[in-house]
């Protein structure tokens, strides 16, 4: 799965996730304290992207979102002009 991430964030991230890559390298011992850095600086800029596209997810898409109401309006209407929501008094 891809996700759609803003040009400034994904540089941001890239950059971070290419400099995890040459630390992890096996020519040479792992610093861990470097490590340790480089991984809170990779969950500091991953959290909103990652928060933006968990909301997506979690609402839809926007077509979706669009296609679900307008359905939901038209379902409703039908309904309603069916008699199926006349509320009797």
């Amino acid at each position: 799965m891809a996700l759609k991430l803003v040009l400034r964030e994904s540089q941001a991230l890239l950059g971070i996730l290419g400099r995890i890559e040459a630390e992890i390298q096996p020519r040479e011992a792992i610093s861990e304290e470097h490590l340790g850095v480089l991984e809170q600086e990779l969950v500091t800029v991953a959290q909103k992207p990652l928060k933006e596209e968990w909301k997506v997810v979690r609402d839809g898409e926007p077509v979706y979102r669009l296609t679900k109401y307008i359905t939901l309006a038209i379902v409703s209407a039908g309904m309603f002009t069916e008699g199926v929501l006349v509320i009797r008094v």
